[in-house]
């Protein structure tokens, strides 16, 4: 069996090594542009909805999706650790705040917030 690779089959064979850490080194490549062209996309996504713009509702669903993985907000903020508890409350709490204003009825919202607040922090 002939190939034109030196070491070809021979796994410790110097010219296999140098081979095989470009293919790693190239598919980490591809890997970080594909971490890049996401995270600039939902980048994109939250200025369009909190800053300037004209949101879509693919950015609205990618600025949700994003909040509801980072607040945990379908998961309880429970944590053996009482500070990191308190963090995930918060974030919870926040998480709880935004579906509130977006999902209820108002009807419901003030329900659910007439009773804790006055007119002025509703």
């Amino acid at each position: 069996m002939s190939s034109d690779i030196p070491g070809a089959g021979d796994e410790l064979h110097p010219d296999f090594q140098i081979q095989l850490a470009a293919k790693e080194a190239s598919e980490a490549e591809d890997v970080y542009m594909d971490i890049r062209v996401l995270a600039e996309r939902r980048m994109h996504a939250y200025a369009r909805v909190f800053r300037a713009g004209t949101p879509s509702k693919e950015d609205r669903e990618i600025v949700m999706a994003d909040l509801l993985r980072f607040t945990r907000g379908e998961s309880t903020p429970w944590d053996a650790d009482p500070r990191f508890h308190a963090v995930l409350t918060g974030r919870h709490e926040v998480w709880t705040r935004i579906k509130d204003h977006t999902k209820l009825t108002l009807d419901e919202f003030i329900l659910k917030y007439h009773t804790k607040a006055t007119t002025q922090e509703i």
